[in-house]
Order: structure tokens, then C-alpha cells, then sequence
């Protein structure tokens, strides 16, 4: 049993969902229905032995995740599988009526072939992956963790057209914004670092030339020297292309993320050019 909030509530519940089913009982300490529940429901994880677990929050204490998930009435206890409720009920319901419910914990044919892909994948079988998650999407085209599965396989087979067609229709997503950035460099033309190093050695007041070689430093994952060129870029011409540089550099903080070391260090430098 773990004890989850506002915090930390998408990684241990949303994300570890994926994983193995996460159950939620949403309580409170003045709730006596609750204290009833909470023994049977913690009794029954240990008798699964992993196939869930069991988390609990207190909704006194965190009201913005009760708020998000419409906790009107408590106990509440809500099942997560791959990112998302698959089901609940409400009240302190008796041992055996709950038993009934946790046969949904059993995966059913679609988690199989779910689960098939993913090995397909782990394997770097891309193509057997891609068909056994399609199969899935056709019964539930709803799904939006499997769909960001099918977009990371498409993306893999650089696949760009059919890879953003999916992601963009998750783009909500963190995950599928990320991937949606690092096409969006992947599809810039390529051309010759060299070339362009040349052409600023003739010339290093040229804005394009700086915007070309950021962009290619950036298709190529060169991340800190695609930084590098598009500042010099923003010092020149802050509105240079309708901000191209800046949006670029954006793009890049999304890929890495904002605990990267590289994000915190340009962030700051971006906020001093611009301002």
C-alpha cells in the first residue's frame, strides 16, 4: 500500500497504471465507511500478490486531485489501468461484492496483444509491434496511451507523416508533445554543418546562416550548440522569421525537460535576451 497527493499522484498512479494496476481509495480520516473499507482493501492486496496496488488518498488534505477526478462522495475507490479509470464504486461495500470487482484486475485479450507489442518493440520489431497495437486501436481508436505507442513505433520507422497524425491527436500529452518537437527538427532539410560554419566565417552578422546552423545542430541532437546559435540569433533580431529561434529553443527545453541542466541554464539566458 502506498500513500499518494497531489504530487506525486501522476507518478504513482497515472504512470505506474501502465505498469500494473494501481487502485485508489479516496478517503478521509472523520469518514467511518472509510475506516470499514480501508483493512479489507489493504488484506486484499497482499492476497494478489503484485497483481495490484493499492493506493490511498486522503481527499481532506489533497483537494486538487479529488477535484480533477469528481470526488463527490467518499469512500470512492477508482481502478487505473494504462493512465486512465477503467472503473469504480462508491461505499463500503462488503468483501465479496469487492472481489467481484477486482476481476477486472485479470487481463483480458486486449491487454495480451498489449502486452505482445510491447515486446515486439522491447525486441526493436517494429513492424510486428506497430500491427499488434493496431489491432487494439481499431476495437478502442480512444485509447491515448496506446496511440502514443503507435506514434513512438511510426517515429522509430521515421515515419513522420503517419507518426504526427496519431500524436497530434494526443498532443495534450506531455509525452506526445515531446516526440511531436523532436519530428518537428527531424523534418528540417538537411544540409552540411561544415557549409554553413564556412559561410559565417565570411560572414558572421548573417541571421540566416546562424538560424540554418541551429537548426541543423538541432536535427542532429546537438543540443547546446543549437542553443548557443539561436540566441546569437534572438540578440540580432529578436523577431527574426515570427520568432523562429525563440520557438525553437522552446521545443528544445520540451524535449530535454525542465530539470535538465542545459534547460535551467538557457532558460535563463532566453529570459535575459528577451527581456
Amino acid at each position: 500500500m502506498i500513500k499518494v497527493n497531489d504530487r506525486n499522484f501522476y507518478e504513482q498512479v497515472i504512470q505506474k497504471s501502465k505498469e500494473v494496476p494501481v487502485l485508489v481509495d479516496f478517503w478521509a480520516p472523520w469518514c467511518q465507511p472509510c475506516l470499514i473499507i480501508g483493512p479489507i482493501l489493504e488484506r486484499l492486496e497482499d492476497e494478489y500478490q503484485g497483481k495490484f496496488i493499492l493506493a490511498k488518498l486522503n481527499v481532506q488534505e489533497n483537494q486538487a486531485v479529488a477535484s480533477h477526478f469528481h470526488v463527490t462522495a467518499i469512500p470512492i475507490v477508482k481502478l487505473f489501468k494504462n493512465g486512465k479509470v477503467i472503473d469504480e464504486f462508491v461505499g463500503a461495500l462488503p468483501e465479496r461484492k469487492i472481489r467481484e470487482f477486482l476481476k477486472k484486475i485479470k487481463p483480458g485479450e486486449t491487454d495480451s496483444i498489449i502486452k505482445k507489442g510491447d515486446e515486439y518493440h522491447r525486441l526493436g520489431k517494429l513492424e510486428q509491434a506497430r500491427k499488434e497495437y493496431e489491432k487494439v486501436l481499431e476495437k478502442d481508436p480512444s485509447d491515448e496511451q496506446l496511440k502514443y505507442k503507435l506514434g513512438v513505433i511510426l517515429f522509430e520507422q521515421e515515419n513522420f507523416a503517419e507518426a504526427k497524425r496519431n500524436l497530434k491527436a494526443i498532443e495534450h500529452l506531455e509525452e506526445a508533445k515531446k516526440v511531436l518537437d523532436i519530428i518537428y527538427f527531424k523534418e528540417i532539410p538537411l544540409r552540411e554543418i561544415k557549409k554553413l560554419r564556412k559561410e559565417l566565417d565570411k560572414n558572421p552578422d548573417n541571421i540566416e546562416s546562424h538560424l540554418n546552423l541551429a537548426d541543423q545542430y538541432a536535427k542532429a541532437g546537438n543540443y547546446k550548440e543549437s542553443l548557443d546559435e539561436y540566441l546569437i540569433v534572438l540578440e540580432k533580431d529578436k523577431k527574426y522569421k515570427d520568432e523562429a529561434a525563440r520557438i525553437s529553443m522552446l521545443k528544445i527545453f520540451n524535449i530535454l525537460g525542465e530539470e535538465d541542466s542545459l534547460v535551467k541554464e538557457y532558460r535563463r539566458k532566453l529570459t535575459s535576451v528577451l527581456f
